[in-house]
């Protein structure tokens, strides 16, 4: 497993597309995300990807637009797939940004100054994002890119840290890619 870190400043979606080259050097990738929001990680990743499949609670306005979109919650996107209600390409990559940061969760935007942006919202339950990817991971037997507070324990074939500050307090956000 490679380990990397990144200093404060770098955006997400830098780091998504280091690891990703890191592990798929050259190849075109099918990849479903399940809590996509505007499509922000693949900023630096169009030219990569073969097939975009978007999961997500509602439809925002795209940065980068889907392939393919679903409303629908993880969790019960994965179940259908399960049950076969819904047939989709097989992923090579399954990608999840479950919410993490409880402190701007459920604040009105204009008085908390965070967007309207997607799982800005009380009632998400970050487990079954997480249970869902893990699931469908299984199911295709395709690996998992995340981006949580928390180390997923699962086998990493790469893991990264990366230090952000987030209402006036440092921390550590990690990203990996787990194999299923």
């Amino acid at each position: 497993m490679s380990e990397l870190k990144f200093k404060h400043g770098i955006k997400s979606y830098d780091i998504v597309e280091k690891l990703i080259s890191h592990v798929y050097p050259a190849e075109m990738l099918t990849i479903l995300d399940l809590t996509y929001g505007v499509g922000r990680f693949y900023r630096k990743l169009k030219h990569r990807v073969r097939r975009l499949i978007a999961v997500d609670r509602r439809r925002y306005v795209w940065e980068t637009v889907p392939d393919e979109f679903y409303e629908e919650d993880a969790k019960i996107f994965a179940e259908k797939i399960l049950r076969g209600e819904i047939k989709i390409t097989r992923p090579d990559l399954i990608v999840i940004d479950p919410p993490w940061s409880q402190t701007k969760r459920g604040y009105i935007p204009r008085l908390s100054g965070i967007a309207d942006m997607p799982y800005h919202i009380r009632g998400v339950d970050i487990n079954s994002i997480i249970n869902a990817a893990i699931t469908l991971s299984r199911h295709y037997n395709s690996p998992v890119l995340y981006r949580f507070k928390n180390k997923l324990p699962y086998r990493h074939l790469i893991h990264a840290e990366a230090e952000v500050k987030i209402m006036g307090k440092t921390g550590i956000v990690h990203y990996g890619i787990c194999k299923p």
